[in-house]
């Protein structure tokens, strides 16, 4: 085995990794417990851990599928489930944030049953929107957003929900698309007018911008749509991509940092390298995906083999690390030797990669936050 592992942290019993944030020479993570959200820095070269505290319980949903219904139930600390509801509907999402809960209910005539939930279960409002065919629902530390799918655009409506004070602090109506979220953003992907644009919201509900194109967080989310369990890893760009260009913007002020002309055959960004001016793709050549890593003027770097449900890529100029969140759920190692990469070592299933730097990878198995380095 190529890979050595230097260290290791165990996640406590009773609690779960609820936040994830690579900053300098440490990994800041977010544990949701029985009593209290645990703030932990593990330095990543030598695994010191260093417990910075704790904060408030918030509230946290799931929504089960039963045979004839759905059971929607909300929790306040790990395990503690204060109150469940039972409801028939075509489709049903909860989002919890804080002190709030937003539930949407999607009705057999096409209206959307939209209910706004306290701690205590009780609906403090109940908002219904027509012409609904599909709704998404996502959330940040202190938003939580709703935004139908309308066969006319013009029917489509965001709803924006203050998840400390219970209320709806905005309403956009014809506009509505998918929603992908992070710790301090929400991007909300949709049609007007023919055209896709992406809104990006800041925690407290500003609107940030409004570009034409698809706008995705890296290198967490490079998908246009959520990606389960990840909604408070915290991204390092944002990435809106249109016809023709890949826009690359600061996640701190917004600003629009880059712009290249999309890579030929391009269906995904999964990382963009801004001192070494490189983009990392999944491109379709042959109708076989590939990781493709491209120059900023277009000239391939490096490639992988055929790869299938991959949801992140992570990588240094040596190191590789493939997430197959979709099939088989394990995480693919693989050396960087120009212009290929050759696989080294199969993690899992139920492991996924955290961070890459030079030759080391950190990997979380749900139990094991584990460091490797790579030895050959």
């Amino acid at each position: 085995m190529p890979f050595t592992r230097l260290w290791q942290y165990k996640i406590p019993s009773e609690c779960l990794l609820d936040g994830l944030e690579y900053r300098g020479e440490w990994l800041n993570i977010d544990l949701y417990c029985r009593d209290e959200v645990k703030k932990v820095s593990i330095e990543v070269a030598s695994g010191r851990a260093v417990t910075r505290g704790g904060a408030p319980l918030e509230l946290r949903g799931v929504v089960e599928l039963k045979r004839e219904y759905f059971v929607l139930r909300c929790f306040y600390g790990y395990g503690n489930r204060i109150w469940s509801k039972i409801k028939r509907a075509i489709n049903a999402k909860i989002m919890c944030r804080k002190e709030t809960c937003v539930i949407g209910l999607l009705k057999p005539n096409y209206n959307l049953e939209v209910n706004i939930v306290n701690r205590a279960g009780t609906i403090l409002e109940t908002i219904t929107l027509g012409n609904t065919l599909d709704f998404d629902i996502g959330g940040s530390r202190n938003l939580i957003v709703l935004s139908t799918i309308s066969p006319y655009p013009e029917h489509s409506t965001v709803l924006l929900v203050d998840a400390t004070s219970n209320t709806v602090i905005d309403e956009i109506t014809g506009f509505g698309g998918r929603i992908i979220s992070s710790p301090n953003r929400i991007i909300v992907n949709g049609e007007h007018e023919g055209r896709y644009y992406a809104r990006i919201y800041s925690d407290d509900g500003e609107e940030l911008a409004y570009d034409e194109g698809i706008g995705v967080f890296i290198p967490y989310n490079p998908y246009p749509f959520q990606i389960p369990g990840i909604e408070l890893y915290n991204e390092r760009l944002i990435v809106i991509t249109d016809l023709f260009t890949v826009k690359v913007y600061n996640i701190m002020d917004l600003n629009l940092e880059y712009t290249f002309l999309k890579p030929p055959h391009m269906r995904a960004v999964f990382n963009v390298d801004p001192e070494a001016n490189n983009v990392t793709t999944l491109s379709r050549i042959n109708d076989q995906p590939l990781i493709i890593n491209y120059s900023f003027k277009g000239e391939p770097r490096w490639q992988t083999h055929v790869v299938r449900g991959v949801s992140r890529v992570l990588h240094s100029t040596s190191l590789l690390a493939l997430f197959d969140e979709f099939y088989r759920k394990e995480t693919r190692l693989g050396f960087i030797k120009m212009p290929v990469v050759v696989e080294e070592e199969r993690f899992g299933p139920g492991v996924e990669p955290l961070v890459v730097w030079g030759r080391n990878v950190v990997l979380f198995d749900g139990e094991f936050i584990k460091a490797y380095v790579y030895e050959r």
